[in-house]
């Protein structure tokens, strides 16, 4: 909201303190649909691209080192042999 009001119509004082220059209607709305689109753009990867990914290069290294074997992490294993022992 700070940056709309920034961007669109600041106050006088505001923009002596902050030393704003002035910009066209056009050209605000063009750098808020860049923000916009560059929020919606690593959303999108962040929830989608990425995740395959990862995955990908999981199953390709996997692929490429069969001998590889995952381990257990250590909490893991604490935990099923304290819950076994009981």
């Amino acid at each position: 909201m700070c940056a709309l009001y920034m961007l669109f119509t600041p106050d006088r004082w505001v923009t002596r303190v902050m030393q704003l220059t002035f910009m066209s209607a056009d050209f605000a709305c063009w750098l808020l649909a860049l923000a916009v689109g560059n929020f919606v753009l690593c959303w999108l990867a962040e929830k989608v691209f990425f995740l395959r990914l990862a995955q990908g290069l999981g199953r390709l290294y996997t692929y490429l080192r069969p001998a590889y074997r995952k381990q257990r992490r250590q909490y893991k294993m604490l935990l099923d042999e304290m819950q076994n022992s009981k």
